[in-house]
């Protein structure tokens, strides 16, 4: 049976979906040739017809691009719901009415254009303008220090050595 010859370890319980899924692949056997014969058919997942997608063009894909660009120089984090939401605005502004940019449509959006949505996972302190004159008045403290105690080895609270 054929179930058994290429679904050997299949549950009891799982058998019956897969004979149904076999019997409607033989009664949509000259259909599913007929895509094979065709020039990459063989490749193919779904038979789906040019247009039926609803996928936003090139243009609208690029003008997403263009809008997370420009957040990330002004520093605002973008994140899967912004995207999402954006993605909405763009697809009815081109008329795509039932466009949902599920999970899957963001993941191969971000994947097409070599994008991740990830957050800042540290953020440092600025620098105050006048850090180098802060080190260096610094150091002359402990040098001085130094000088004046006798000390010829000095650590920090770590008990790395410091170098002045």
């Amino acid at each position: 049976m054929t179930i058994n010859h290429f679904y050997p370890e299949l549950p009891v319980a799982k058998f019956n979906s897969r004979r149904t899924l076999i019997y409607t692949w033989k009664s949509s056997r000259r259909s599913i040739e007929a895509l094979r014969d065709e020039v990459g058919g063989a490749d193919k997942k779904k038979a789906r017809k040019k247009g039926e997608a609803t996928i936003l063009s090139k243009e609208d894909e690029a003008d997403l691009v263009r809008w997370i660009c420009e957040l990330r120089d002004e520093g605002v984090p973008v994140t899967a719901t912004m995207l999402r939401l954006q993605a909405h605005e763009v697809a009815k502004a081109a008329g795509v009415a039932p466009f949902k940019a599920s999970w899957c449509w963001q993941h191969h959006f971000k994947a097409r254009h070599r994008l991740s949505l990830r957050c800042k996972t540290r953020q440092g302190q600025i620098r105050p303008p006048d850090l180098l004159e802060t080190a260096q008045k610094f150091a002359e403290e402990v040098k001085q220090k130094a000088a004046e105690i006798g000390a010829t080895r000095i650590y920090n609270a770590d008990q790395t050595g410091i170098f002045i």
